[in-house]
């Protein structure tokens, strides 16, 4: 079978195995990549770890119609992601008519192993239906008049394709990642792409204002409801009515303001700060916050029934540290949006390669907004047409570029004894302010030191007690590929 177009990644959820076997390698010869799943259940589960383009979704599970309530939770969770159900003859296809436009059936009869057309005809079918949904690529443009840059790495494609999830839908959005990793231009994407971008979007830090103004500045008060009460005042929910309110570091809000905003989330209504008058409103809600809820939930601290209100669908942002494969199309966007803003039209966006690797061995413990202001300081001092090591003071930047390698050969060292598997790697390097990809590349060097062979990717999950699918994932999210990185080295 001959390949064509793009290679996109598909989920197949079907209990069938042999069956499934069988589509698979034809999808993967027709130049798809296929990953199996065998129960429905483990469908949303899978579809964060994997990541497809589209699902391809039986509907019978043991003789079970477990696929109409599965697409049902597929379409909640990720508006924008094309599901084919695969059908049979004795099932009705519901599908066509009950989600028009959003997911689409596909008689399995329709496949003969014998017509090797039948799968060109449905690969054909599977292209058509992801090339005609929402993509990155036709929003980038938009993305970048609100400030948001994508980027090639693929943790900030996932966040950017959730947006396009979220657009289209009411449901409640919580924005999750460390400080300065763009949450607020994430709400605004969503706001401003979706329907009710013709209304206000008002946000609200929850941190900035002290615990006894955050009701008042959220709900409106009423004449002489405290001493400096001198006229009505009204609250940001009610000035967003019809659009979008977006409530930044929710996780720092009191237990008692989070009981209210429990009640407006359900209820739709909520009184004045002195005031009797019950306000309905319609808004959609968007939070953010860059501390772990599920943690502060075990301490007493958040609601957990609020928390599962707020995370009907969540974006988890990326620290810079995690996509510095986007450094030289961050640094271009600064250079040319802050020369025009500090009328130094003189200054080019060249990246010197010492700069570029200065910026990549920095762990950026402020994220995107930090590596903004570091620009802007640079330019407003700089005496040259391109920017210079010597024009940045990134306090510590040199200690960390030696201590990263430290700190690194201590976590490959970890995993290399067995002391150190997936699920301790992310809190470890976190922790440590280290890049995964820097690790990945130490722990290849370190496999062909020792073993004098270039590693695969199942060699090196077998070393962090993962799957070969997961780490070749990982190393594509870090910009990485061993047969890309490591060719010249075999």
């Amino acid at each position: 079978m001959n390949s064509s177009g793009k290679r996109y990644t598909l989920l197949l959820v079907d209990d069938e195995k042999a069956w499934s076997d069988n589509l698979k390698d034809d999808l993967e010869r027709l130049n798809f990549t296929v990953y199996y799943e065998e129960e429905a259940e483990n469908t949303l589960k899978r579809i964060r770890e994997v990541k497809p383009d589209a699902v391809l979704l039986d509907i019978l599970f043991h003789q079970e119609n477990k696929g109409k309530l599965t697409l049902k939770n597929i379409i909640a969770k990720y508006a924008a992601l094309p599901v084919i159900m695969l059908t049979s003859t004795m099932v009705d296809t519901y599908v066509d008519a009950d989600y028009p436009g959003r997911a689409f059936s596909y008689p399995k009869d329709a496949l003969s192993p014998e017509d090797e057309q039948s799968y060109k005809v449905f690969a054909r079918k599977i292209r058509e239906t992801i090339e005609g949904t929402d993509n990155i690529e036709n929003y980038i443009g938009k993305f970048e008049e609100i400030g948001l840059i994508v980027g090639n790495t693929k943790a900030m494609k996932e966040a950017c394709r959730m947006v396009l999830n979220a657009k289209k839908t009411d449901s409640t959005v919580l924005i999750t990642g460390e400080t300065g990793t763009g949450k607020e231009l994430i709400a605004k994407a969503i706001h401003k792409l979706g329907k009710r971008k013709d209304n206000r979007l008002v946000s609200f830090n929850c941190a900035a204002v002290s615990e006894t103004l955050v009701e008042s500045e959220l709900f409106g008060h009423e004449k002489g409801a405290f001493t400096d009460a001198r006229e009505r005042r009204p609250g940001k929910f009610e000035l967003a009515d019809k659009g979008t309110v977006f409530l930044d570091e929710i996780g720092d809000m009191s237990p008692n303001t989070q009981s209210k905003i429990l009640r407006v989330l359900e209820e739709k209504c909520f009184e004045r700060l002195g005031g009797t008058e019950t306000i309905h409103v319609d808004v959609r809600l968007i939070s953010a916050t860059h501390k772990d809820l599920l943690e502060e939930i075990k301490k007493g601290n958040f609601r957990e029934d609020l928390y599962h209100r707020l995370n009907v669908v969540q974006i988890e942002l990326p620290p810079l540290r995690d996509r510095v494969g986007d450094i030289e199309i961050l640094y271009k966007h600064f250079v040319n949006q802050l020369k025009v803003k500090l009328h130094k039209d003189e200054i080019i966006d060249t990246l010197r390669p010492q700069l570029k690797k200065l910026f990549e061995n920095y762990h950026w413990p402020g994220n995107i907004r930090a590596f903004g202001k570091s620009i802007e300081r640079a330019i407003n001092i700089t005496n040259s047409a391109i920017l210079m090591e010597g024009d940045f003071s990134l306090k510590g930047s040199l200690e960390n570029s030696e201590n990263a390698f430290g700190n690194a050969d201590e976590i490959i060292q970890g995993i290399w004894n067995g002391n150190i598997a997936w699920k301790d790697l992310k809190k470890e390097s976190t922790k440590k302010g280290m890049q995964r990809g820097l690790i990945f590349k130490g722990l290849v060097d370190r496999w062909l030191l020792e073993k004098k062979t270039k590693p695969e990717y199942r060699d090196l999950a077998d070393l962090l007690n993962t799957t070969a699918d997961n780490m070749r994932q990982k190393f594509r999210e870090c910009g990485l590929s061993l047969r890309d990185d490591w060719q010249k080295r075999e």
